[in-house]
């Protein structure tokens, strides 16, 4: 039953300012219950690799571009690798060295989604990669929009009707 609840945790300590002596473990009582805790094969250890980014994002889109963005908490990337690729395709863009933590990828196709994979590069241990999708908007000319519509019943529609908004207008 515990191994249901079990959850596993990851702490970085590069920018602790306490004196290094003590490793302590709280739990918090969230109800009335009793205060329970299991730990399991606790580790410390020297981490010599890439600290982990996160929080990957679209900060924005037009019909030919995404501008993605991630955080480096702890800054420790020398850069970073973007790879990205249209929904569907087997053709992939890499772009190495980028040293920002954010990336615009041009000349998209409009109202189409691309999945990005980032990867921090500290050297010869590179970090984990986050991965996320997102998607290009109608192109700076507007988009078509076909509704194909069959009128299966034979009623010549009972006087219905497709009302079309954009940015909250009819």
């Amino acid at each position: 039953a515990w191994a249901s609840n079990y959850h596993e945790y990851t702490v970085f300590t590069a920018s602790y300012t306490g004196s290094g002596e003590r490793l302590a473990l709280r739990a918090i009582r969230t109800g009335s219950g009793q205060y329970t805790m299991f730990i399991d094969d606790l580790s410390v250890s020297e981490f010599t690799g890439c600290y982990p980014i996160n929080n990957l994002h679209s900060t924005a889109s037009d019909g030919e571009s995404i501008t993605i963005a991630w955080s480096d908490v702890m800054n420790t990337s020398a850069s970073y690798t973007v790879r990205y690729w249209k929904d569907g395709s087997t053709d992939t863009t890499t772009v190495s060295g980028i040293n920002d933590t954010n990336y615009t990828a041009t000349n998209l196709d409009a109202i189409s989604e691309y999945h990005f994979i980032v990867t921090p590069n500290c050297g010869s241990d590179d970090g984990n990669p986050v991965s996320g999708s997102f998607s290009t908007d109608c192109a700076s000319g507007g988009c078509d929009i076909t509704v194909d519509m069959v009128d299966s019943y034979g009623d010549g529609w009972n006087g219905a009707r497709l009302n079309v908004y954009q940015g909250g207008s009819l």
